[in-house]
């Protein structure tokens, strides 16, 4: 999560921008790399969860595709 600054972030095969309290999934054991665009000093937390990793395993989503919401009847 960018917790100061706005940053240029590139994982695996995507680009994105992030800005103050945004967050960026990062699939474990890809290489990323960070671009402080802000002009000043950037501040972001980096953390690790294990049951998205999990997740990401056993489900591939394709580029471009939002999950929402399940229902099921």
């Amino acid at each position: 999560m960018v917790a100061e600054g706005r940053l240029e972030m590139s994982v695996v095969d995507w680009v994105r921008i992030a800005e103050d309290g945004d967050e960026i999934f990062l699939p474990e054991g890809s290489a990323y790399f960070l671009k402080n665009i802000s002009g000043d000093v950037i501040r972001w937390l980096y953390g690790y969860d294990r049951y998205q990793s999990r997740l990401l395993r056993e489900f591939v989503v394709p580029d471009g595709l939002v999950l929402g919401p399940v229902e099921l009847s």
